[in-house]
């Protein structure tokens, strides 16, 4: 995935999401055995408060859990505050939600249908935080995926595209296979001779 430098005038250098619990080892057991984060380092004693990082080692994005001796977060402010997590298909997600299941953590609907109606698997933490996994790359991310399938239309329907395409080299070798389909590799000036 390619990263995008930030702003000049933002320059920042880690992003920490920070979270506060009454149930500090039930929400580090909900990441760190059931979605699989590692733990990468925790702390006591500061001012009341102990806690628990995790993430990606050798990244600069963070979770900390935070638990105050004497007790301080409210409810999850909303079912659409979410921790979306993005992978490249369902087959990645199937293991974690398998984990989060084993303990107790079942799949719920989300709020927003877009993630279900794009396969998002949500579940929500011991604190009825939202994590969202999602089996695709966010709209207008860095990288895409393309997939090729075989088109049996009109093919002058699809002159026009490859015309506009200014990244297509000027001419392949054209080859053509039984029934009047054409294989990659061929060239405009023979389209007619595959179609």
């Amino acid at each position: 995935m390619t990263s995008w430098p930030w702003p000049a005038m933002l320059p920042v250098r880690y992003v920490r999401i920070a979270r506060p619990t009454d149930q500090l080892d039930e929400v580090v057991r909900f990441y760190c055995e059931g979605l699989g984060l590692p733990e990468l380092d925790r702390f006591a004693g500061h001012a009341g408060y102990r806690g628990v990082l995790l993430g990606l080692p050798g990244t600069p994005y963070h979770l900390e859990f935070t638990q105050h001796d004497h007790g301080s977060p409210g409810p999850a402010p909303s079912r659409d505050n979410l921790l979306v997590l993005y992978f490249d298909d369902l087959t990645h997600i199937e293991p974690a939600a398998a984990r989060l299941a084993t303990l107790g953590h079942q799949p719920v609907e989300a709020e927003n249908p877009y993630w279900t109606e794009n396969g998002a698997v949500t579940v929500e933490d011991p604190d009825h935080r939202r994590v969202v996994q999602m089996p695709q790359l966010p709209a207008g991310g860095a990288e895409g995926h393309v997939a090729v399938e075989w088109y049996a239309g009109d093919r002058n329907a699809l002159r026009p595209l490859f015309e506009l395409a200014e990244d297509s080299p000027p001419s392949w070798t054209p080859t053509c296979v039984p029934g009047g389909s054409s294989s990659p590799g061929w060239d405009r000036r023979s389209w007619d001779t595959c179609s």
